[in-house]
């Protein structure tokens, strides 16, 4: 049986961290760019083919660490969508294993793993609870915002519903058919209520300083206090470990800390980097 919690909170780190470490709001939530930035920073080709038979998506890691993600040409968007996802979630679940092929009749633990995953990704509690109960977004909406399927909609309300309130299967089942058909707002009352739990969520979801380095120095050679004014923070620093260190730059008025990895850039040049950054600044 899935733990359908734990991987809930893995896809949750994931997504939430992204969204915080680039300031994005819910309501302009999509997972184009975070399924782009994934793969890109893994190294996974993505690819559209004329699959075999009824089998939506491919994921294939090679004896040489080459690693690509291949989903069904001919599939519809939405579904195109949610096959990508589910094929990224076999890298990010760390599923053991080279080949993973994804189709209507696989149902093991590992392939109703990814799914769960997907569904996070394409559809994250957060930006379910802003769409619904702030945005009044209608079933129809949400499907041609975030571009899902109408089952996939309707698969991710009730998982949310199940895992957070105490709703009977049955009264879950009544509240999504009436919102898909426009009767009443009993999802948004329910949503309102649930969403204390749900933005705790996403605050438990705390980035590490090494973390927010990490990422920021995946854009830039060196990171400055002007780019992230934590560097400012000397416990913000001290917290940093190797292969991060940082320096100091100052004169003319003009006075920065900056970090640097120290496994694709020395000191030495880290020092000259700043020393033109504080050059341009200051004359």
């Amino acid at each position: 049986m899935t733990n359908y919690h734990k991987i809930t909170q893995i896809a949750q780190s994931h997504i939430y961290k992204y969204m915080k470490m680039n300031d994005i709001k819910a309501s302009n939530y999509s997972y184009h760019s975070f399924f782009d930035y994934m793969t890109d920073k893994l190294d996974i080709a993505v690819m559209a083919h004329t699959l075999h038979n009824d089998i939506a998506g491919l994921s294939i890691k090679d004896k040489h660490g080459h690693s690509s993600i291949s989903y069904q040409s001919t599939h519809h968007l939405h579904r195109q969508n949610f096959t990508k996802c589910h094929e990224l979630g076999h890298f990010l679940l760390e599923h053991e294993g080279n080949i993973f092929t994804s189709s209507k009749d696989t149902d093991s633990l590992i392939e109703l793993e990814a799914n769960i995953f997907a569904a996070q990704l394409l559809a994250p509690d957060i930006v379910l609870l802003a769409k619904i109960t702030i945005e009044n977004k209608s079933f129809q909406d949400i499907i041609r915002d975030m571009e899902l399927s109408n089952e996939a909609l309707q698969i991710r309300l009730k998982q949310l519903l199940s895992d957070k309130s105490t709703l009977y299967p049955s009264e879950i089942e009544m509240i999504i058919t009436d919102y898909r058909t426009r009767k009443n707002n009993d999802l948004k009352d329910c949503l309102e209520q649930l969403s204390n739990k749900i933005i705790q969520d996403y605050q438990n979801i705390k980035i590490l300083p090494s973390e927010q380095i990490e990422y920021m120095l995946e854009f830039h050679d060196i990171v400055t206090s002007f780019q992230l004014p934590q560097l400012l923070d000397i416990a913000f620093r001290n917290a940093l470990k190797a292969p991060f260190y940082t320096g100091w730059q100052f004169g003319r008025g003009v006075e920065f800390y900056y970090a640097w990895d120290n496994k694709n850039m020395s000191t030495e040049q880290a020092k000259k980097i700043a020393k033109n950054t504080w050059f341009n600044l200051a004359y």
